[in-house]
């Protein structure tokens, strides 16, 4: 063994395949590394050795490699200052065993295309800490690929990616585009997405076909739209979108949630049209070119913020209920209305449209079934067209903090505080004022007992009462005050919330001050209890060298195996198997393989199936 290779630290995914070197064989699942160019000179040579594991030491390889084997990592060492590249990369994904064998990469960059090839094979692809100059497509397109997993890497280029599984991007740096494909469910999250040349004419991230869509945190600039999702159900949130040509967000078909994000200085901001459900929820849009919401088919439009649009700030058409909006200083108007009469009427409850071009609100032909509560004020052409404000609607100055500066929160001593028969006017509540009080901490939880809610607000405190209130809508509204067991801990409260169910609900902080009541701090949410249902619940030790503790839940009582596969796909254990009783077990692999042999160091995936899916976790043994 070279003083090279004696040097290297301990180090999961890279170095612990070192010990491989030195673990008991077995006839079952042998497992191999090489070096490059310790062993051999090229990367290819190390791949069509057959070995499990190749490492690849810093530099310029000038190879395009081909992996045509089923089951390989292909690695540079994590602690290295440099990360080796190689020319380009071809996988062929090439039919294995039961389990779909693993291709993984990690720390190593690709200046060119890197290609995967899949004639109908079940395989899972994997790049951790990888850079992809040339980006990577499918050239098959047969969506036969399981899973695709893409963590902390940067890309300079397009990514085309198709599967029937999970694709999975996390905390990647990209200046390409990304087109979704096949009928996999996408989790893209945590990633910056800044367009580079000829990508600013694409959308920053595509979904087509029966794709299920999960884009969260996300910060996407200079494409021609932001996130475009024509599949099944999708949830978008808490993406930053900006300097986008055409439009922030399209989402079209299935059901869709697109909530807490923020879109500016595009062309349109959000537009939504879908047979399915669609919720439109706390998004902030500011500075757009046309308008800043627009929404068709059933949907709720609920406390979002529109801002300085040259359009309209929200049109909507069809049956929608929209409650608790901000739409102000707009070119077009606060909002506009269309609907179909066999679709049933709209709700307009407790919403702002003030200081528009054109009217707070212009009906088109809408048929109106609840109309109450909003404030249509300061419009250059009236608070309404198409039809005469309710009884209930008001045209009153909210008193914004400072409307000047883009802060809409309300003053404590507006004018929509408090007025009778109304709750919530507006999409962001008190923010200034004559209350000092400040929360510091508010937190709520799930307990054994209810629901456990923390609050704490800042010394010199004026207000004369605080107290929690809940809702069960699906972003708060119809408030009620729980019955609440209340404990101190210092300054801290903590109130214990018993008539507390298994659903989601909101939590809100409301203070009482100088006779004005007014929410403190943005409310919180508390999601469902979850379902007992089929999962692993832990998985280790891991890394670990002896044997293997698992622990799994079951929904009811089923049929239920635990499989343990090597990274080319082949059974080593299957440590349960037949009926079991619902509730959570634990079992332990010895770390034998099926001949009685210690399987030997390097990656597993251990498998968890139950009736109508499964579950994998990925180990390493160690010596």
């Amino acid at each position: 063994m070279s003083a090279q290779r004696r040097q290297l630290r301990p180090i999961l995914g890279a170095i612990l395949f070192l010990l491989l070197l030195t673990g008991t064989t077995s006839t079952e699942s042998a497992a191999s590394l090489l070096a490059v160019p310790d062993d051999v000179s090229t990367i290819q040579a190390a791949v069509d050795s057959g070995a499990d594991s190749v490492l690849v030491r810093p530099g310029n390889y000038l190879e395009t490699i081909v992996v045509a084997r089923p089951g390989v990592l292909i690695f540079g060492a994590p602690d290295s200052p440099t990360m080796p590249t190689i020319a380009g990369l071809r996988i062929e994904i090439r039919p294995t065993g039961i389990y779909p064998a693993l291709y993984a990469f990690h720390d190593v960059g690709i200046v060119g295309r890197t290609v995967y090839l899949n004639d109908r094979n079940n395989a899972d692809l994997e790049f951790r800490s990888c850079r992809l100059q040339g980006g990577i497509v499918d050239s098959a397109g047969f969506g036969d690929t399981g899973n695709i997993t893409l963590s902390a890497c940067l890309v300079d280029d397009y990514m085309e990616l198709v599967a029937k599984g999970t694709i999975r991007c996390d905390s990647c740096q990209i200046t390409g585009h990304v087109v979704i494909g096949g009928s996999p469910s996408v989790a893209i999250f945590a990633c910056t997405l800044e367009a580079s040349g000829p990508h600013r004419s694409h959308a920053a991230i595509r979904s087509e076909g029966h794709v299920g869509c999960h884009l969260s945190q996300n910060i996407i600039r200079g494409y021609y739209a932001g996130i475009v999702v024509n599949g099944d159900d999708a949830l978008i949130s808490k993406n930053r979108i900006e300097n986008c040509t055409d439009v922030g967000i399209d989402a079209a078909h299935g059901n869709i949630v697109v909530v807490d994000n923020v879109i500016q200085q595009c062309g349109q901001g959000l537009r939504t049209d879908s047979s399915g459900l669609v919720s439109v929820c706390r998004n902030t849009l500011v500075d757009l070119q046309g308008h800043g919401i627009v929404a068709g088919g059933e949907t709720e439009v609920v406390e979002n913020v529109v801002r300085g649009c040259e359009g309209d700030g929200i049109r909507v058409s069809n049956y929608v209920r929209v409650r608790q909006n901000t739409s102000c200083f707009n070119g077009g108007s606060g909002y506009f209305s269309a609907s179909d009469p066999y679709q049933g009427g709209q709700e307009w409850v407790g919403n702002i449209g003030y200081g528009n071009e054109r009217y707070g609100v212009s009906w088109a032909d809408a048929d109106v079934a609840v109309d109450t509560c909003n404030d249509w004020f300061g419009n250059s052409l009236g608070a309404t067209e198409g039809r005469a404000p309710s009884n209930e609607d008001m045209a009153v100055d909210p008193d914004f903090c400072d409307s000047g500066n883009g802060d809409l929160h309300l003053d404590s001593s507006s004018p929509l505080l408090g007025r009778a028969g109304c709750s919530e006017i507006g999409a962001l509540g008190v923010g200034c004022g004559v209350t000092g009080t400040l929360v510091q901490r508010f937190t709520a939880s799930r307990v054994r007992d209810g629901v456990r809610v923390v609050w704490e607000v800042a010394s010199g405190s004026t207000a004369t009462e605080i107290w929690l209130e809940r809702s069960e809508a699906a972003a708060g509204g119809g408030w009620i005050r729980p019955f609440v067991e209340r404990s101190y801990e210092g300054s801290t409260v903590v109130a214990l919330d018993r008539s507390a169910e298994g659903r989601a609900y909101w939590y809100r902080l409301m203070t009482l001050e100088r006779s004005v009541a007014a929410v403190i701090g943005a409310p919180i949410h508390v999601g469902a209890q979850p379902r007992p249902g089929f999962r692993l619940e832990e998985v280790g030790p891991n890394p670990g060298g002896g044997p293997l503790r698992i622990a799994f839940a079951l929904g009811r009582t089923a049929a239920v195996e635990i499989n343990v596969f090597d990274v080319q796909g082949r059974n080593v254990s299957a440590p349960v198997r037949g009926n079991w009783s619902a509730g959570t077990h634990e079992v332990v692999w010895d770390g034998r393989a099926r001949g009685g042999d210690i399987a030997p160091a390097g990656m597993y995936v251990v498998r968890y199936t139950y009736p109508g899916g499964q579950e994998r976790r990925t180990i390493i043994r160690v010596r």
